[in-house]
Parts: C-alpha cells; sequence; structure tokens
C-alpha cells in the first residue's frame, strides 16, 4: 500500500485530495488493525517487533520528510479558527504516519510490565464475543481492557494531535 501511495504520488494517477485520504487513513489503520486484531499478540515476538519497528520507523520518516509539505496540507474551512484546543490539530494529512511508531513506543514496555506482573503478554479485546481469547487461552482481564483503551487512544491522540 505504501508503494502505491507513493506512485499514485509521483505520477498524478488519483487526485491530490483523494491521496491525502488514502495516506490519513493508511496512517491510522495500520495500528488500529495491529491492536484490533490477534496481531497484537504477534507483537510479542521480538523479531515480530522488530519488523513492525522498522515500518515504523519508515513511517516516521515519511512524517518528518512531509510535515510541511503544502501538498499533504489539511485544508480548513473558512470559519477555522485556530487557537485554543484548535491549535494542536494535525495540519497534515501525513501527521497520521507518527500514530504506528507512537503505538510501538507504547506498546513494548506496557507489554513488558505486563508479562513480568502476571505472565502474560498483552491481547486484543475488540471483537471478543466472550471473557476468554481463543489465540491465547487465556481469560480476558480488566488489565487487558484498560491496555487496548489507552493504546487505542495512543493512536487516535497521534492521529489528530500535531508536533511542533
Amino acid at each position: 500500500m505504501g508503494l502505491f501511495i507513493l506512485l499514485a504520488y509521483q505520477i498524478n494517477i488519483i487526485s491530490l485530495e483523494a491521496l491525502n485520504l488514502i495516506i490519513f487513513f493508511y496512517g491510522v489503520g495500520v495500528p488500529m488493525f495491529l491492536l484490533s486484531q490477534d496481531t497484537l499478540i504477534d507483537l510479542d515476538n521480538t523479531d515480530t517487533y522488530k519488523i513492525w519497528g522498522i515500518i515504523a520507523l519508515l513511517f516516521f520518516i515519511v512524517y518528518f520528510l512531509t510535515k510541511d509539505n503544502q501538498s499533504f496540507a489539511v485544508r480548513n474551512s473558512s470559519d477555522f479558527v485556530d487557537r485554543g484546543i484548535n491549535k494542536l490539530i494535525a495540519k497534515g494529512s501525513t501527521t497520521s504516519l507518527k500514530a504506528l511508531p507512537l503505538f510501538l513506543f507504547c506498546y513494548w514496555p506496557i507489554n513488558y510490565f505486563i508479562k513480568k506482573r502476571t505472565g502474560n503478554y498483552i491481547v486484543n479485546t475488540f471483537k471478543q464475543s466472550n471473557w476468554r481469547h481463543k489465540l491465547a487461552n487465556r481469560e480476558i482481564q480488566w488489565y487487558d481492557i484498560l491496555i487496548n483503551l489507552v493504546l487505542a487512544a495512543v493512536i487516535i491522540c497521534a492521529t489528530v494531535i500535531n508536533i511542533k
């Protein structure tokens, strides 16, 4: 998908507005997919985490290279007031690309702490129909839900808030 976005930008096969929308949702979609699917369990494996870390580093590099590029600027409506809380709102579509690195940055210490305290790794609690996680073969605990909510908040905040 990343290669398609790069190719689409270079040869103008889709409009810049559509491309910005794709970039924004791609930046949010990848970490949300990791959080809401069983791939969250796979992140406990150091090799898998390193691969995702490399992908996250690429996301972060693209974010920093494009954060001031006017091609990726978000066009606000004429009645948008740029003060107060609105000053924190992202100014570019590539801002969402920092969600994956920040998600992984928060995931690793939380997972490490939970494994030390309970012996369990973090499991996803989204789309669960009962209190037993089939793949992890254990009961879902209150801290699993809390951690999933915290990690979802990290993704949302990283997507919406602008880093100066």
